[in-house]
């Protein structure tokens, strides 16, 4: 009895860690992959802005800001995912 009971209660601890830490990652990759986009925009594609604009370059600056303004709805995006899991991970 004891020993049945010691083992559905290990293997429930083992499923609580696994999900525990798929979540930890995933949460983890999120956050570095919102960490790129940001960089991204921060150190590529806003030095190309700032050029387009110097040059007056209005066809290469509506596409710059357009590729700006794809990739901050992206992490937005992302950024409210976080949120969801976060708040469907809280306890009761």
């Amino acid at each position: 009895m004891l020993s049945a009971t010691s083992a559905r209660f290990f293997t429930l601890v083992q499923i609580a860690i696994t999900i525990l830490l798929a979540s930890g990652f995933l949460m983890l990759a999120l956050g570095l992959l919102m960490i790129e986009l940001y960089s991204h925009i921060l150190w590529a594609l806003y030095p190309r802005l700032q050029r387009a604009m110097a040059e007056q370059d209005w066809p290469l600056v509506g596409a710059v800001l357009n590729s700006i303004r794809q990739r901050v709805r992206l992490n937005l995006g992302l950024g409210g995912l976080v949120f969801v899991i976060a708040v469907l991970g809280r306890d009761g």
